[in-house]
């Protein structure tokens, strides 16, 4: 008998042992919820109609994707189960979904309305636009009829590389070539479209005195000017650059250049380097100023420098000693 029963508590054991394993192993594989997006944050729909929305539950290989949703008002809009809401009076409601996994939520503000005038139509205040890389402008939409009840926009990019858009309208180059911006109406989707044509300054074609040239057209360039070893940071450049510097200038020191080695310069490589960096990042151009004056102990003086025999030489060496640093 004691030998049944102890056969009997092991099986009993070892079952309850793979039981408990089995479960640890499948609680391993879970895959948590992150979040849930709906496919709208605002609505605006008249007294008896519907409109679905999409939960959205991250991530895609979420184990338990079920959801709940949930009105604040279900005098003005309700939502059943599979999230489609119903107007039911004027007036405002807030439908939420509701993870199980996590109890992560997303809303959507739902303005119900009586008697809506619907848009016939909507315009761009400039159907083209022509950007340099960092520049943006602002395109105007134009709603029809004037007093449509719901006025609701969305604003896109066929292309965010070229330029991207605001929720407000406001377009920004980023990169050479052609995107076109999309205004879309909630009601009726309707639609008007604005094409972007983005050039970047690259070299310089001709110089004429002081001014710069680039594919026929003058290049003004705003900036400031600085010794790379002033201690300028990446914040320096970037607000330079939100208020419209679109260039600097390095200021290289010839000083320390001498017979022996023309191509010294100050400061140092990588500090001018590393300037130069900070600048490009900002979309800044950079200008490199060369000046030498003159020196002692042995250095080279001006006249030395750039206009005694063999001068033309020594200047040569050290313009190339710096492009040959500096270049990426």
């Amino acid at each position: 008998m004691k030998k049944i029963l102890y056969f009997f508590s092991v099986i009993v054991v070892v079952t309850i042992t793979t039981l408990v394993a089995n479960c640890c192993k499948e609680d391993d594989k879970k895959v948590a919820v992150t979040g849930v997006t709906l496919n709208e944050n605002k609505l605006t729909i008249t007294v008896g109609d519907t409109r679905s929305l999409l939960a959205t539950v991250n991530p895609e290989d979420a184990t338990n994707r079920n959801v709940g949703w949930h009105s604040d008002n279900k005098d003005v809009a309700d939502v059943s189960d599979d999230g489609l809401v119903t107007a039911k009076e004027t007036g405002t409601a807030t439908i939420i979904v509701t993870t199980e996994n996590g109890g992560k939520t997303a809303t959507c503000i739902v303005t119900v309305i009586t008697n809506a005038i619907p848009v016939t139509g909507v315009t761009l205040s400039k159907s083209t636009l022509e950007l340099q890389a960092g520049d943006s402008e602002t395109l105007i939409e134009t709603i029809t009829p004037e007093d449509a009840t719901n006025r609701n926009i969305s604003w896109s990019s066929d292309n965010e590389n070229i330029a991207d858009v605001s929720d407000d309208g406001l377009v920004t180059a980023k990169g050479a070539g052609t995107a076109v911006i999309a205004v879309t109406t909630e009601d009726g989707a309707k639609t008007a479209t604005c094409t972007v044509n983005v050039k970047v300054s690259t070299d310089f074609v001709q110089t004429q005195g002081s001014k710069f040239v680039l594919n026929g057209g003058e290049i003004v360039f705003k900036g400031a000017g600085q010794w790379p070893s002033a201690g300028w940071t990446a914040n320096t450049y970037s607000k330079l650059a939100s208020i419209g510097f679109n260039s600097v200038r390095l200021y290289i020191n010839a000083s320390n250049a001498t017979i022996a080695d023309p191509g010294n310069a100050s400061p140092s490589f990588s500090v001018i380097d590393n300037q130069i960096a900070m600048a490009k990042q900002n979309g800044m151009t950079v200008i490199l100023n060369v000046h030498h004056s003159p020196g002692s102990g042995g250095q080279i003086s001006d006249r030395g420098f750039f206009y005694q025999y063999g001068s033309s030489g020594k200047a040569c060496r050290f313009l190339e000693s710096c492009c040959r640093a500096l270049q990426e």
